[in-house]
């Protein structure tokens, strides 16, 4: 079960009182699709009417993408193509090739959504069918249509606490640093555990404390060379790492009471900080499916060295 009480109970309220809304918006950072999928299982389960029983055929199939009448769209790399929703909204309007007489689709991450597909739909939307429902999900409700938003009814889910994440990663023997960076991003302490011991996080956060000691030294062009040489030229960087890059340079620039931060950052002024911050972030927002990591850098190469002609002046 989905460790969603809140938006459980509402869900179901919706269930018993036979008031399912014809599209949801899901938002949240984790969760999302998981919560998708159960109420996909709830609209369809044989053995229930309200909520899933996770263990009929039909709640078996949609948890394995094998159902008839299931769909999902959005859960590669590549963003949503218009095509894709038509081929959709064709195939739906066929016959239910299942007996339960409903049919789900979930559009992941519907931000990242091309804008041709965006409007086909809300095109879908605005023509709702009594036994579809369409489940999007986002963890940017900011950067999907307001008028997609209007026609669904949004359903928050809940974050897990940050604080206490955060605590709980330090009491088993977790740097500070690597605590406050993956309590930002993971749901629970297991994972967080797991990643911390992960090759593939130790190489970035080497990669993010090199670059960020040389911009203490003001060697701001070698740092972006070092940059550009080991994600570009070594491979270090890619579209599935690259956000925690930015994730861990984003917390540099914010623990500023860290011993080992403080270690490395011996002459950076907070106004400086401040300023990288804010590129970091504008950088990480920058990501989508598809990016093109290498331009990435350049970019964030090019944002520091105008601020550092800026601040030399």
């Amino acid at each position: 079960m989905i460790n969603q009480e809140k938006a459980l109970n509402l869900f179901h309220k919706q269930q018993e009182k036979n008031m399912v809304s014809h599209a949801y918006l899901i938002v949240g950072k984790r969760d999302a699709f998981s919560f998708a999928e159960y109420m996909a299982q709830s609209l369809m389960c044989q053995e229930q009417k309200i909520g899933a029983c996770g263990t009929c055929p039909s709640c078996i199939r949609i948890k394995e993408k094998q159902h008839g009448d299931y769909r999902i769209l959005g859960q590669d790399d590549a963003s949503i193509k218009k095509e894709e929703i038509l081929s959709l909204k064709d195939s739906f309007g066929q016959t239910n090739l299942e007996r339960d007489g409903h049919k789900v689709y979930v559009i992941e991450d519907v931000e990242n959504a091309s804008i041709s597909a965006l409007n086909s739909i809300l095109k879908f939307l605005e023509e709702p069918e009594s036994d579809i429902t369409a489940i999007l999900t986002t963890s940017v409700p900011n950067r999907v249509l307001e008028t997609i938003q209007s026609r669904c009814m949004m359903i928050q889910l809940e974050e897990p606490d940050k604080e206490i994440l955060y605590k709980a990663a330090l009491e088993q023997g977790l740097d500070a640093l690597d605590a406050y960076v993956l309590a930002q991003t993971e749901a629970n302490l297991e994972t967080i555990i797991e990643l911390s011991d992960s090759e593939v996080y130790h190489q970035v956060k080497d990669i993010a404390i090199e670059f960020i000691k040389m911009l203490d030294q003001k060697r701001v062009h070698e740092s972006i060379v070092y940059l550009q040489h080991e994600g570009i030229k070594n491979k270090k960087l890619d579209k599935d790492n690259i956000s925690l890059l930015f994730d861990i340079l984003i917390t540099m620039m914010t623990l500023n009471d860290n011993e080992n931060i403080q270690s490395i950052l011996l002459d950076m002024t907070m106004q400086d900080k401040v300023i990288y911050k804010g590129i970091f972030v504008a950088m990480k927002d920058r990501i989508r499916p598809g990016i093109n990591v290498n331009l990435l850098i350049d970019q964030c190469g090019y944002e520091i060295i105008q601020n550092f002609k800026r601040s030399s002046l």
